[in-house]
């Protein structure tokens, strides 16, 4: 009974989500745009990223575009940026995992730069309009690929610590959903090196996809690793652990958050 109860309130969940959805595809009305945008972020807070995920699914069958889902997207990201600055509250800025805060926030910020320079390439008029924006898509890729050494600082020095203190499982995941972030940012690198006259409107299409999809990845990726995996090493490490932990990533070396 208890099962049922839960799956009905689930249904209901997302019926309201795909409601939501569907007022926010019309934003001719500014100040009903912006009570229901406050509407779906109040909501939004409630559900959880399956809740999500099964509400556009469901969209999607009924033949809503990638265009119908923007103006939710934005919301989703927005409520996301807000949780990963809280979630960083509780780390002291002169700690070594700080700087890991920080690059989540740049690396947040330019994919969201990203999809906003894709979207103004797909609105172009034309193959030469659009092309005046491959430059900064290519740039903010650039500044991605660049940023991978924010992964590889945490797989070679956070988390054989972490193992070396018993957790083994939430490492091997956030391992694991590194490495088809990476394949994400490499569809997207593939992408605009192949983008012609005849083909730039699917291309730009399919790249803007692929840059929600991991807009909203990372969100959930980083809220993990501020949320668990940071305050087990906090707990965990001892001070001679962190000063190797520092040394370390000073070897492996940074990259650039401006």
């Amino acid at each position: 009974m208890a099962e049922i109860t839960v799956n009905k309130e689930r249904a209901e969940k997302i019926g309201k989500l795909k409601d939501l959805f569907r007022s926010l595809k019309d934003e001719s009305d500014h100040k009903k745009a912006l009570y229901l945008r406050k509407e779906f972020k109040e909501f939004l807070a409630t559900c959880d990223a399956h809740d999500i995920a099964d509400a556009e699914k469901e969209l999607a069958k009924e033949g809503f575009t990638l265009k119908d889902f923007r103006s939710g997207c934005d919301v989703h990201l927005e409520l996301m940026r807000e949780s990963l600055g809280q979630a960083g509250m509780g780390i002291p800025k002169d700690h070594p995992l700080y700087r890991f805060h920080q690059e989540h926030e740049a690396i947040s910020r330019w994919i969201e730069k990203l999809l906003l320079v894709l979207r103004d390439a797909d609105r172009a008029v034309d193959y030469k309009a659009a092309e005046r924006q491959f430059n900064r898509v290519k740039m903010f890729l650039k500044k991605l690929h660049d940023s991978e050494s924010h992964s590889v600082r945490q797989e070679n020095a956070l988390f054989p610590l972490l193992e070396q203190h018993g957790v083994s499982e939430p490492p091997r995941v956030m391992w694991g959903e590194h490495k088809e972030m990476k394949e994400m940012k490499a569809s997207m690198q593939a992408g605009i090196n192949s983008v012609t006259p005849d083909n730039y409107k699917v291309v730009l299409s399919k790249m803007e996809e692929t840059a929600i999809v991991l807009a909203e990845y990372f969100a959930s990726h980083t809220k993990k690793e501020e949320t668990i995996l940071y305050p087990i090493a906090m707990k965990s490490f001892t001070e001679q652990e962190w000063s190797d932990f520092r040394s370390a990533c000073d070897e492996l070396g940074y990259f650039s958050m401006e």
